[in-house]
């Protein structure tokens, strides 16, 4: 055996090739009519290591990353951001594999390199896009669903969803049954009582505070319908309206057989002294108070709540909460205790509230507007999936607004802090004073006009916009992972500046004094004295920097 065969199988000994590589060596370099003895079993101690895989060309590779780049193409389509990041991922494992197996003799490395990870960076920023898009559009597409289901509930009901033997809006007669109507002044005891309590599962009340004081005056007018007109008779009997004093309070209660909920409905006024604590419970029907004490508590299901300009002389909190029903309160004053308000998937809007106690909106699903405020003390607004939007006055402490996927926009507000949060929907701030901090996952950040001290800001993937209404000589601090940063700097500004990314991109227009940095991941120095600071940061995000003069 010659001395080239007996190297080719040590090679194939020791792994160094593969058993088809051996054959087509040894065919080379023996005399054609020799046959080729078979390659000596390893070792049975110690066995070969697996052959590896044969070494594709630059040319596979670049077919490969062609195809995975199709398929991110494809994901981009269809909102798969898990799928696109996850093939991004595959082709970065892909092509590190096989450059490992690269004949290296044959082809400069240092370019095949260079060309699979300008293949890999571009795959990278397809799957970063596609996912931000993909998180963006679901997350409009949650809030457009809740829009519509709201004002199906508003058009409908709360029975086109759930089943409620009851109804949940007011009963109608809608076959046109014989029908019966009542009006009946509702006699009050006559002793002193500490507050008035209405409950009425069967239609509206109203209510006003009389300046003057007086006695408490009720009023029903009850409508009943039946198969005759005699049945509807009957049932008028049995319904009641009924007044007692118990532990110092007014209690009105109306009471109806429990197998005709669906065919009376009875709506109540109350006259009251405005100085007296009310409060009222519904099932469906709506609550409408004016001029009454501001220490209430209003309860409904479905009925919607309004109220204006309540009287301020008594202590004691205000409470108002309802299941899908609206909330509309007017000029409404916490000078005499808190005001919290709670629903479900009503909207709420509050508008010219003023006074010296907290203020509270909680919605689950409804929209929260609050504008023409003027409180000395901290104003909250949280939702899951609805919008909130706060304009115009001032708060003295904290203006808090937080939602899971709906929008938050604070606009022409001044506050000592603002802090405006969402998870997925975008956060909007324009004309607002103050100390800012605004933070977002994946919704993005726009902020302009903005006068405040300081701002801080944070996103994942969200993009943020920043642009000052003057000359900065505050601070800013602003962070994101993977979204983009946008920042409009005056000229005259007196503050310092670092701009900083791990893989992104910088730009910036500003003419800097003591520049430092290598410019493409890092940007710093000032402008006027340096009295301020503004530091953004971003990990794969890009910054850019404009200047405004």
């Amino acid at each position: 055996m010659s001395e080239e065969s007996l190297l080719i199988l040590n090679m194939l000994r020791e792994g160094k090739i593969t058993a088809d590589q051996a054959d087509s060596l040894l065919r080379v370099v023996r005399p054609a009519a020799e046959a080729p003895p078979p390659p000596p079993p390893p070792p049975p101690a110690a066995p070969p290591p697996p052959p590896p895989p044969a070494g594709p060309s630059l040319s596979d590779i670049q077919h490969r990353l062609g195809e995975l780049q199709g398929k991110l193409g494809e994901l981009h389509g269809k909102q798969i951001a898990g799928q696109a990041a996850r093939a991004a991922g595959q082709a970065a494992i892909f092509a590190g594999k096989m450059l490992d197996h690269l004949p290296r003799p044959d082809l400069d490395l240092s370019k095949v390199v260079d060309e699979a990870m300008r293949g890999l960076n571009s795959l990278k920023a397809d799957a970063v896009r596609t996912a931000k898009t993909a998180a963006r559009d679901a997350a409009r597409e949650a809030r457009r669903v809740a829009r519509e289901s709201r004002h199906a509930i508003d058009q409908n009901g709360l029975g086109a969803f759930v089943d409620n033997s009851r109804g949940s809006g007011r009963p109608r007669n809608r076959e046109g049954l014989p029908q019966v109507s009542e009006r009946q002044e509702i006699p009050v005891p006559d002793l002193i009582a500490d507050a008035v309590d209405i409950n009425n599962p069967f239609g509206d009340v109203k209510a006003w505070g009389e300046s003057d004081g007086g006695a408490v005056r009720v009023t029903a007018t009850k409508t009943v319908w039946a198969a005759s007109d005699a049945d509807a008779r009957v049932l008028m009997q049995q319904v009641f309206v009924t007044s007692r004093i118990e532990g110092g309070r007014y209690k009105v209660t109306v009471v109806a057989p429990s197998d005709a909920m669906d065919r009376v409905a009875i709506d109540l006024e109350v006259h009251l002294p405005a100085t007296k604590p009310l409060g009222v419970e519904t099932t469906y029907g709506s609550i409408e108070v004016e001029g009454v004490s501001a220490a209430v508590s209003f309860r409904s299901a479905s009925g919607s709540v309004s109220g204006r300009s309540p009287h301020t002389g008594v202590p004691g909190d205000a409470g108002v909460r309802t299941q899908s029903g609206r909330v509309s309160l007017q000029g409404w004053s916490t000078d005499g205790g808190r005001l919290i308000v709670e629903t479900a998937s009503g909207d709420v809007r509050l508008e010219g509230l003023h006074g010296s106690k907290e203020v509270e909106a909680r919605s689950h699903s409804g929209v929260i507007a609050i504008t023409g405020v003027n409180l000395m003390a901290s104003l909250l607004a949280e939702s899951a999936s609805g919008d909130i939007k706060m304009e115009g006055g001032s708060v003295s402490t904290q203006v808090t607004g937080k939602s899971q996927s709906g929008d938050v926009v604070v606009t022409a507000l001044r506050a000592g802090q603002i802090h405006a949060e969402s998870v997925s929907g975008d956060v909007a701030v324009s004309d607002a004073g103050g100390a800012l901090t605004l933070k977002t996952v994946s919704g993005d950040i726009d902020a302009h006009t903005v006068n405040s001290y300081a701002v801080a800001l944070s996103t994942v993937s969200g993009d943020a916009s920043v642009a000052f209404s003057g000359p900065s000589t505050g601070s800013l601090a602003g962070t994101t992972v993977s979204g983009d940063l946008s920042l409009t700097v005056w000229n005259n500004s007196d503050t310092r500046i670092e701009l900083t990314t791990a893989t992104g991109s910088l730009h910036s227009d500003l003419t800097l004094q003591e520049q430092s940095g290598d410019g493409d991941r890092r940007i710093a120095g000032k402008l006027g004295e340096g009295a301020g600071s503004i530091r953004l940061q971003a990990i794969s995000g890009d910054i850019v920097v404009r200047e405004q003069k």
